[in-house]
């Protein structure tokens, strides 16, 4: 009878073990990072009364059953829920948008701050004044054009040198750019200098 009791318990602790990988199995996929990102249309000069079409579809991770709230005003209240999502602002100003994205035990926010003209503002223009060496290696004069184009010259490299190494300073010059009309005037200057890499998030 010993035996028996004996042999029984141990086929129950090797099937227990086997099925510890069945149960945990969840707890690893729901280890995955939560990561709030959405992006907005029109991106710039949204007028009063524009409708804005919102869309988190670049959240983190891909391919989990997530959940989306939407907070338009900065009150603390879900006004919308779904990946994507749409709403306008009756009223110039500054408005801050949150988006909570949850896997049901675990959520991650992010906010933005839209800027909301006036439904009649002209939108401005942006210029920026071209840059270019005055001379090329050669001692030749550059032709002007819109562009930012700078010579670096390491005469000492052969034909078979393929790499060198430079640094130069460059002057932007956004003083061409204007407002849209006489009544109105720019009043900031943003510089974007890496297109590869996206540091506002817009």
């Amino acid at each position: 009878m010993g035996v028996m009791r004996k042999a029984l318990f141990l086929t129950v602790l090797m099937m227990i073990s086997g099925l510890a990988g069945c149960f945990g199995g969840d707890d690893d996929e729901n280890n995955e990072e939560i990561v709030a990102v959405f992006t907005y249309s029109p991106a710039t000069n949204i007028r009063a009364g524009q409708t804005i079409d919102f869309d988190a579809r670049d959240s983190l991770p891909s391919g989990v059953a997530l959940t989306y709230k939407w907070d338009f005003d900065g009150d603390n209240s879900i006004d919308a829920t779904g990946r994507t999502s749409d709403w306008s602002y009756p009223e110039t100003g500054e408005y801050t948008v949150e988006l909570i994205v949850s896997d049901g035990s675990k959520s991650q926010s992010t906010t933005k701050t839209l800027t909301i003209v006036d439904a009649t503002a002209l939108p401005p223009t942006a210029e920026i004044t071209s840059f270019s060496s005055d001379e090329d290696c050669e001692g030749e004069d550059v032709d002007d054009g819109n562009y930012i184009h700078i010579w670096i010259c390491d005469l000492d490299k052969t034909m078979s040198d393929r790499v060198t190494a430079g640094e130069v300073d460059v002057e932007l010059d956004a003083s061409d750019s204007t407002s849209g009309s006489s009544e109105d005037y720019v009043s900031k200057y943003h510089w974007d200098l890496d297109l590869e890499f996206d540091a506002d998030g817009d």
